[in-house]
C-alpha cells in the first residue's frame, strides 16, 4: 500500500513539474509556435494543410508557413494546380513579405493585404488575412495520385499587437483557391478553419492533469 501512494505521488509531481513548465515556460519564452492543421474536408481534395505560427502571441510580428502536401484525389478536371492562398494572422496586417514560394517568389503575387480568397484570387474581404496569388507561372501544379510538398513563408508579418493571440487557441481561417494552368479561376475554394494540432491539445491537457494532481495531493495531506 505504502508503495502505490508512493508512486501516486511521484506520478502527481512528474504532473506538476509538466504543468509548471508549459504555464511558467510559456511565459519565460521569448517566442511560441502555433501548429494549425486542416484535414478530412470536402474541398480538401486529400491534401493536408498545415500553418505554422511563430512569435508571441500577445505580440505583432509573426512568421508564417502555409505547408501543402500529399497526393490529391477527387480533382476536377479543370484543376491543375494552386492559383492562391490565404491565411488570417490577426487584424490590421500592416507587412507581410513572402519570402518562399514553390517555384519562386517570382512566380507568386506582391501579398495583398487584409484580403481573403473569393473566385477572383486575392479579392476577397476581411481584415487580418494575407494573400499571395500566382502570375500564371504553372507551378504548384495538382495531379490526382501524385504526391506534392507546398511550402510558403511569409517572414515578419505585421499585425495589430495582441491581435493574433486567437490563433494559438481557437485556431485561425485559411483559404486556398484552386484552378487551371491558364490562370482561370473555377470557383473551388478551400475555406476552413485551421485548427491546433492534437500532439497541441495533449500537451496542454497533461498540464491540467497535473494541476488536479495537486489539488489532489493537497487534500490528502489535509
Amino acid at each position: 500500500m505504502k508503495g502505490t501512494h508512493t508512486m501516486e505521488k511521484r506520478l502527481m509531481v512528474a504532473g506538476i513539474l509538466l504543468a509548471a513548465m508549459i504555464v511558467f515556460g510559456s511565459e519565460a519564452s521569448h517566442a511560441d509556435t502555433a501548429v494549425l492543421g486542416v484535414s478530412g474536408c470536402e474541398s480538401c481534395f486529400g491534401l493536408n494543410y498545415t500553418l505554422t505560427v511563430e512569435g508571441t502571441p500577445t505580440g505583432s510580428i509573426f512568421n508564417v508557413t502555409l505547408d501543402i502536401s500529399g497526393a490529391p484525389s477527387g480533382l476536377p478536371s479543370s484543376v491543375t494546380r494552386i492559383g492562391s492562398v490565404s491565411a488570417k494572422i490577426g487584424t490590421g496586417v500592416t507587412e507581410a513579405p513572402l519570402t518562399s514560394a514553390p517555384g519562386g517568389t517570382g512566380a507568386w503575387s506582391d501579398t495583398n493585404l487584409n484580403s481573403g480568397i473569393n473566385s477572383g484570387g486575392c479579392s476577397g474581404s476581411g481584415n487580418g488575412f494575407v494573400c499571395n496569388r500566382q502570375i500564371n507561372f504553372n507551378v504548384a501544379g495538382l495531379t490526382n495520385g501524385v504526391s506534392v510538398n507546398y511550402s510558403w513563408v511569409w517572414t515578419g508579418v505585421t499585425v495589430d499587437t495582441g491581435s493574433a493571440a486567437s490563433v494559438f487557441t481557437s485556431g485561425t481561417p485559411l483559404k486556398v483557391e484552386f484552378e487551371n494552368n491558364s490562370g482561370t479561376l473555377n470557383g473551388n475554394l478551400l475555406s476552413e478553419t485551421a485548427v491546433a494540432e492534437p500532439a497541441t491539445m495533449l500537451l496542454l491537457t497533461s498540464g491540467l492533469f497535473g494541476v488536479l494532481g495537486l489539488s489532489r495531493l493537497q487534500r490528502r495531506k489535509r
